[in-house]
């Protein structure tokens, strides 16, 4: 039996739980994985994981192959925005109509991709249960970031009390970091 939890409920306890999954929904995963590898197609279950690291490296890894021209995400996530990589690994997000290469993440969130695991610390993310930093909104994040790197760089005296926290939020997204920063 799968669990809608992973590692990074074990680093924080706010993190996002299956609870609330609607039973009806949840009774759908087991057949439905098994329906699609009958059709042949590839499936990968999630225990400890969750689907964002599965579309990371499967992205990570086509984005590799010489002869991969364009490699799409379809999610609106925005942990996923740290994978888009010029306009060779996109963002497709169909509620908005927008399919974001580089330039537009920028445009989006005023950060770099590789960027966003930071910005999202700093700004919070409902959807994962970050409550972010107080004091610091999507502009300030921006402006931070750009002007001293990864939360890391930041000197002590700029998030003061705070700086423990903000290096705790992107930790757990530390799996995922290491499979887009990791050379295949």
């Amino acid at each position: 039996m799968h669990v809608i939890e992973s590692f990074r409920n074990q680093l924080r306890q706010e993190y996002k739980t299956g609870e609330g999954i609607e039973p009806v929904l949840f009774a759908q995963f087991h057949p439905l994985e098994e329906a699609l590898a009958l059709m042949g197609v590839a499936v990968w279950p999630m225990i400890e994981l969750e689907a964002d690291d599965a579309l990371a490296s499967a992205a990570k890894l086509a984005a590799l192959k010489r002869e991969v021209e364009k490699v799409c995400i379809w999610s609106p996530d925005k942990d996923l925005a740290q994978c888009v990589r010029e306009d060779l690994v996109v963002q497709i997000d169909s509620r908005a109509k927008a399919i974001r290469d580089e330039d537009a993440i920028i445009k989006k969130f005023g950060v770099t991709p590789i960027l966003i695991p930071d910005y999202l610390a700093l700004v919070g993310d409902s959807a994962d249960g970050y409550p972010g930093i107080s004091g610091i909104g999507k502009t300030g994040a921006a402006r931070l970031l750009n002007q001293y790197g990864p939360i890391e760089s930041f000197p002590p005296e700029v998030l003061r009390h705070q700086r423990e926290q903000a290096l705790q939020q992107p930790l757990i997204r530390l799996l995922f970091l290491m499979l887009m920063k990791a050379t295949i």
